[in-house]
């Protein structure tokens, strides 16, 4: 079963009336062109204003968890397992929001009481944030680092882990201080839009870097009331994204905490398209993987093109090893009857000996080993998979780049290869 997530119109209600301001400000010219830029570029824009993602985000995941429970109540006898699948912006939504889940979200971060309470998120003290998330026990650490309030605010979860917090306070106080954050940016903007700026003057700035870089934006993930068992990306944008952000190595350790396996499929003329794992691991530099056609192995100029490449290669060691044989036949020769008076006494080298000599130099090396792409995810296996292009495409990359990036929906090795993950899970 299919389920679309409609997250796009969240953007263009009648309450915040976007596309009219939007008409008021475009130019004439070129009216076709114009309509698809305020459409679908503009998504881009919207993403990274810290306005509309926040909007963005909270559909996205209230329509998943809505759609979700409605299938289940009308097919209440499904115990099957969930994925995802993200195209272009809509990837990189999935992906942050999915790299912000937490599996051990406490009743008091999470109910609609506790982040309704005006008091909840304006304590007066860091005994009073402890003890109301039950962390009294590490008040110790942070009393004997001299961390105030306005030094909590500005931790990081790489902070709260060199302090030798444990994993499950970590987290716990890394959301409160998110969404602690989150609430004093809301209250702050507010106050700017009413026309009243915040008091006190600005004496600098500080860059909280989160989870997915630095210039992800800061704010409030909900919580998915379910649990995946891939995340497949087709045409995602996700290595600029992070790239743009900030961010230069994901790190091995890289992983979603609800979400066991991820992969990036894309077509290789595709011009929204970035390479994930050069992020993951910075050493791993091999090609993709290369998506198996639906018919089996690779298309057949594909494989005629390989054979070719091997062919030539083997006819050039072939042709070069003849070479090196016939000179260093025609060396030993020369020596054999140039050799000084004195050194009649000198044996020449037998033919066996000759034989081995070029042997020795015209043996070729072993194939280094394959690299090894580490990660996380997947267990360790690949997470680039680039499509096969067609016979007519690899006529000419720019001619099939335009639509190259919305092919996906019709590829039928595309479809193959995730209900291939997703079956062989359950069958394992």
């Amino acid at each position: 079963m299919f389920l679309p997530i409609a997250w796009h119109i969240c953007l263009r209600s009648d309450y915040d009336n976007v596309d009219l301001r939007l008409d008021a400000i475009s130019l004439t010219c070129t009216p076709k062109i114009r309509h698809f830029s305020n459409s679908v570029l503009t998504d881009i824009l919207f993403y990274t204003s810290p306005l509309y993602c926040q909007t963005i985000i909270d559909t996205t995941t209230y329509e998943m968890n809505r759609l979700l429970s409605l299938y289940k109540a009308r097919n209440p006898e499904f115990i099957g397992r969930i994925s995802l699948i993200g195209h272009s912006l809509g990837s990189c939504i999935l992906f942050d929001l999915l790299a912000n889940q937490t599996k051990d979200l406490e009743p008091e971060l999470t109910s609609p009481d506790a982040i309704s309470s005006p008091d909840s998120f304006n304590p007066s003290s860091i005994d009073e944030v402890l003890t109301q998330l039950g962390l009294q026990d590490i008040s110790h650490i942070l009393s004997s680092q001299q961390i105030d309030m306005e030094s909590l605010k500005m931790l990081s979860e790489g902070d709260l882990k060199e302090l030798g917090i444990s994993m499950g306070s970590r987290k716990k106080l890394s959301a409160y201080i998110s969404e602690w954050k989150t609430r004093s940016n809301a209250k702050s903007e507010k106050r700017f839009l009413d026309g009243c700026p915040p008091p006190g003057e600005i004496q600098g700035y500080s860059i909280i870097k989160g989870v997915c870089g630095t210039g992800q934006i800061s704010i409030s993930y909900p919580k998915l009331n379910f649990e995946l068992s891939f995340f497949f990306c087709i045409g995602s944008p996700i290595g600029l994204f992070l790239s743009v952000r900030g961010t230069q190595n994901l790190g091995y350790n890289f992983n979603f905490p609800t979400c066991g396996g991820f992969y990036h499929i894309y077509h290789p003329y595709d011009y929204v398209a970035y390479r994930i794992e050069p992020l993951i691991d910075p050493k791993f530099k091999s090609d993709p993987e290369l998506l198996p056609h639906i018919r089996g192995g690779k298309r057949l100029h594909l494989e005629l093109k390989e054979n070719l490449e091997r062919l030539g290669s083997e006819l050039k060691q072939t042709i070069m090893y003849g070479v090196h044989s016939a000179v260093s036949s025609i060396q030993e020769f020369a020596k054999s009857h140039t050799m000084p008076e004195g050194t009649s006494k000198l044996i020449p080298p037998s033919i066996e000996e000759i034989k081995a000599r070029q042997s020795i130099s015209t043996s070729p090396e072993p194939p280094p080993p394959p690299p090894q792409f580490h990660s996380s995810l997947n267990q360790g296996q690949r997470v680039d998979y680039v499509l096969q292009v067609k016979g007519i495409e690899a006529i000419n990359d720019y001619l099939f780049a335009l639509s190259s990036h919305s092919c996906y929906w019709r590829s039928e090795d595309t479809v193959l290869f995730c209900l291939t993950k997703i079956f062989s899970s359950i069958s394992s």
